[in-house]
């Protein structure tokens, strides 16, 4: 599509030698990457939680693993996936930060309906709703129907 590579072209042009700009960059590649389902672009170091969490301000790293986790998603690593939400969703929990829960109980609820527990994926996506409601966050169900 003609308006994904104008903007990939223009996250790629703006990457920085400061390291700040190079994750905020790699993290903005990999969302629009991962909307379309494809993971081949992801950034290395959001291949595995642990590079996560050594290459990202403590403040960030919620974000990350919500990219790791969709990451994990598309790949059809749903032990991994189920692995990792627990962690983090209490480090997105104890940030305060309502978008990583939001994705992390999405992802779990997508678990657990793909492993046949659909009164845990109810559970989760309720909870998922309950903290978007105030705010109107619409679009992580949305990339998720």
């Amino acid at each position: 599509a003609p308006g994904w590579s104008a903007a990939r072209g223009e996250i790629e042009k703006h990457q920085a030698p400061y390291r700040i700009l190079r994750r905020m960059s790699d993290m903005a590649r990999a969302f629009l990457s991962f909307v379309l389902e494809e993971t081949a672009n992801a950034a290395d170091w959001l291949r595995s939680p642990e590079s996560i969490r050594r290459t990202m301000f403590a403040q960030a790293v919620p974000y990350g693993e919500m990219l790791h986790g969709k990451l994990l998603l598309l790949e059809g690593r749903r032990n991994e996936l189920e692995g990792m939400l627990t962690p983090a969703l209490e480090r997105a929990k104890s940030a305060r930060l309502i978008l990583p829960q939001v994705y992390c109980l999405i992802y779990g609820a997508i678990v657990s309906h793909s492993a046949g527990n659909a009164e845990e994926a109810e559970r989760r996506l309720g909870k998922a709703l309950e903290l978007t409601k105030p705010d109107k966050i619409y679009l992580p169900f949305a990339e998720h129907w």
